[in-house]
């Protein structure tokens, strides 16, 4: 059983890694935590007295899985604004990205991951248990609501209908059995939904039935790289066709969200799997960082 010191250094070892990480992977985002008065050092210090204190308190550390709230940069980022936070991410964002819309390199799409997961405290990858999208940056264009129960109609949805609702269903179909069986959850799933051509996939031949069971209302992360706005958002529809030149589709609220309402609606994004396995994210916009949990046995 680690005694309290050893917690304490470990900790605090671990939280200086990760400082270190930041400042060294993403000056700017580093430097603009200074100028907003954030001391990483301070921080560090109290989270690991925290924590020692709680070894003192319970001894089962041991024995029982342990949920570790790690000391990491995200917890200075929890206190930022959301403008302070979309600046850092379109700040690093145009330094990291190529000026060519299209597939990334493995280690961009690396360094994209560690920005958000540094900045927003949220665990993304572009490769998740063996998939990855055709391309993680692409353009992505607006699509209509999609109906979510049998008799929906767009009528019935609570914003933006002047955009419409497919005459079809969504790739995946409905979101729920009936009206009177729908879900706040359901309910998110259609409002934050992407579309993903999944159909091009190169190993969608002989794979449909897994493909389609990994990727139906998968969360992902999308970014406006110009803006810096991020959303969660779930795949649940296949598209666009691969003539419209698009990666992407995105429902009338996510696109209103990141700012791609300027009439041309469309614009490049930066899309990521969420990895789950360790915290749970919640759909819909992202205004502040996610305290991260990293479970431990």
């Amino acid at each position: 059983m680690p005694t309290p010191t050893d917690l304490h250094t470990r900790l605090s070892s671990q939280a200086q890694q990760a400082n270190q990480q930041l400042q060294s992977r993403f000056p700017n985002a580093h430097k603009k935590l200074q100028e907003l008065g954030f001391s990483l050092k301070d921080l560090r210090r109290h989270s690991a007295n925290i924590l020692s204190a709680a070894a003192i308190a319970g001894g089962v550390l041991a024995t029982a899985p342990i949920i570790q709230h790690v000391v990491h940069p995200t917890q200075i980022q929890e206190k930022l604004s959301t403008d302070q936070l979309t600046d850092i991410m379109k700040t690093e964002l145009s330094n990291i990205l190529p000026q060519k819309i299209g597939p990334l390199s493995p280690p961009t799409e690396d360094r994209i991951s560690d920005l958000v997961n540094q900045t927003l405290g949220i665990n993304v990858t572009a490769n998740l248990d063996g998939n990855h999208l055709i391309t993680t940056y692409g353009y992505i264009g607006q699509e209509q609501h999609l109906p979510r129960y049998p008799g929906d109609t767009v009528s019935q949805h609570d914003a933006l209908q002047k955009e419409g609702i497919t005459a079809g269903l969504g790739g995946f179909g409905y979101f729920a059995p009936s009206k009177s069986e729908m879900t706040e959850e359901a309910y998110l799933e259609e409002k934050y939904y992407v579309a993903v051509p999944i159909m091009y996939l190169p190993n969608w031949s002989g794979n449909v039935k897994k493909i389609v069971s990994f990727y139906k209302f998968r969360k992902m992360l999308v970014i406006n790289p110009k803006n810096g706005k991020s959303i969660i958002a779930d795949i649940a529809d296949a598209g666009p066709a691969g003539w419209t030149g698009k990666s992407f589709g995105g429902s009338p609220e996510l696109m209103q969200y990141l700012n791609m309402k300027d009439g041309k609606q469309k614009g490049p994004v930066v899309m990521l799997f969420i990895d789950e396995s360790n915290q749970k994210i919640a759909l819909g916009p992202v205004e502040q960082a996610q305290p991260r949990y990293i479970a431990k046995k």
